[in-house]
C-alpha cells in the first residue's frame, strides 16, 4: 500500500484477497499493488476535516431520510465497527429537523 504522502506499508490479505488498512496522516491517492502484480487505485484519503464534514453530511442525510419515512426511526446499528462521531451528530441533527418538519402536530 502506498499513499500520495509517501507512506508505504505491506498488508496481508485474507484467502479471498480482501484486506483493510487504516491510514493516518495521509491525503491524496491511495494505491495497492499485489506482489508481482499491477498497481490499482484504492481511493482518495482526504484531510481529517474533509472527512469529518463528509461523515456529518452523510449522517444528516440518512437521519433526515429515516425520520421522514418513519417518525419512530432510530439510528441503525453499525455492526462491530464504531460509528463515526461526526456521522452520529449529523444523523441526530437530520433526524431532529425531519421530526420538526414531518412528525410534530
Amino acid at each position: 500500500m502506498s499513499s500520495a504522502s509517501g507512506g508505504v506499508r505491506a498488508v496481508r490479505a485474507g484467502a479471498t484477497g480482501r484486506f483493510s488498512l487504516t491510514i493516518t496522516d495521509a491525503s491524496g491517492t491511495v494505491r495497492a499493488r499485489q506482489s508481482g502484480g499491477r498497481t490499482v487505485r484504492c481511493g482518495t484519503a482526504g484531510t481529517g476535516q474533509d472527512n469529518a464534514r463528509k461523515q456529518y453530511r452523510e449522517g444528516f442525510r440518512q437521519g433526515f431520510a429515516a425520520v421522514r419515512a418513519n417518525c419512530d426511526a432510530t439510528q441503525p446499528r453499525q455492526g462491530f465497527a464504531a460509528v463515526d462521531e461526526n456521522f452520529r451528530k449529523g444523523f441526530r441533527d437530520g433526524a431532529r429537523l425531519a421530526s420538526r418538519q414531518f412528525c410534530e402536530d
